[in-house]
């Protein structure tokens, strides 16, 4: 039985995302204008940030006698975001399509972004976690790959002291050594 259901749960995205690619093909044929756009997602993004923070900051300042109107002038910043979406939408295309569009990318936007939100929290605290306890992404040097690129580089630079500023130098090495990522030749031939 759940085998049945997880092939359900699959059916019905598929359904769906089919749905949402059918719809955006035919407003962009009818009307060149496009619902499910970056820029709405964007946007709409913004504008549930602002509603949420400015919903926080109000219920903040009610709880502790602050001043709730900086609350509301955030949360009437998110709105007016919104209803300049919703009034592009319907300018860009007729009531009917502006109307079920909006409702779609409104409900399908602000879910996503609402989602993506504690995705990115979460994907910014393994990396954060990679960073202190990881490997190479913690920033240590692999000291072999170090040495072969230094030695299969014949073209280096130094800095002339007279005002030619840095110059290409051809070195032929047969030794490198390498200490904290700086490579030198020991002994030069050729």
């Amino acid at each position: 039985m759940l085998v049945l259901e997880i092939l359900g749960v699959c059916a019905l995205a598929i359904a769906i995302f089919a749905a949402l690619k059918a719809f955006h093909a035919h407003c962009q044929d009818k009307f060149g204008y496009s619902f499910l756009s970056t820029g709405a997602f964007l946007a709409t993004a913004c504008s549930l940030a602002f509603l949420l923070g400015g919903h926080a900051w109000r219920e903040s300042a009610l709880k502790s006698h602050g001043d709730a109107l900086n609350g509301l002038v955030i949360m009437i910043i998110g709105g007016l975001i919104v209803a300049t979406l919703v009034r592009l939408n319907f300018v860009r295309t007729n009531a009917v399509y502006g109307a079920g569009g909006t409702v779609l990318q409104l409900s399908l936007f602000a879910t996503l972004a609402y989602v993506g939100f504690f995705i990115l929290i979460a994907a910014l605290a393994l990396a954060f976690v990679g960073v202190l306890f990881g490997g190479a992404a913690g920033g240590e040097v692999d000291q072999a790959a170090a040495n072969d690129e230094a030695a299969t580089n014949d073209e280096l630079a130094r800095y002339d002291a007279a005002g030619a500023g840095w110059q290409p130098v051809s070195l032929h090495c047969s030794t490198w050594s390498c200490s904290e990522g700086v490579c030198h030749c020991d002994d030069r031939w050729g």
